[in-house]
């Protein structure tokens, strides 16, 4: 009977927390992208719009802003449209009113706390994963979390290797750069 290894919990604990979380991470930066792009339409004078739209590769263009308020800045939030940009900076700064800015405080907090619950979950679920241990204890306990257990775990016939070898490549190909 097999042993389930901490690795391969912490793989499908991460496949059951992590997609639906994102979902709604992406959905919050989607509205704040939404309500953000009127205000830096604004603060492009229309001649260099023009200017832009027929010489893009004039300008040096930007998709990450910082929403501030009396200077002071408060927010990042990175465009996929890029626009042109006012400086050499690699950002530019939105003004807003305080309401505005705290709407954009609003839902970077929201996103920042939904990032942590990611977090915490993931560590219970795979805690509870790894302390159930076998297929025989998930399938009595944990049903729900059968979809989400690779095939090689559920074969007895079959040997699971569950090292984080895309982890340990990435950290490799990082150092090498």
């Amino acid at each position: 009977m097999k042993k389930m290894s901490k690795v391969l919990a912490n793989e499908i604990a991460k496949k059951i927390v992590n997609e639906k979380y994102e979902k709604i991470i992406s959905e919050i930066k989607t509205e704040m992208i939404n309500k953000l792009t009127p205000f830096i339409e604004k603060s492009i004078p229309v001649e260099i719009k023009e200017c832009y739209k027929n010489f893009p590769s004039y300008f040096k263009n930007i998709s990450n802003f910082s929403v501030t308020l009396n200077g002071n800045c408060n927010v990042d939030i990175c465009t996929e449209i890029r626009y042109p940009a006012k400086n050499q900076n690699w950002k530019e700064y939105i003004e807003l009113s305080k309401k505005e800015n705290d709407y954009f405080i609003k839902l970077n907090r929201k996103i920042s706390d939904l990032k942590i619950d990611q977090k915490q979950n993931i560590i219970k679920i795979e805690t509870v994963l790894f302390s159930l241990g076998t297929l025989k204890k998930i399938t009595e306990y944990l049903p729900e979390a059968l979809p989400f257990i690779p095939e090689s775990f559920k074969n007895e016939n079959t040997t699971t290797i569950a090292l984080p070898f895309n982890e340990i490549k990435n950290i490799i190909n990082f150092t090498q750069k």
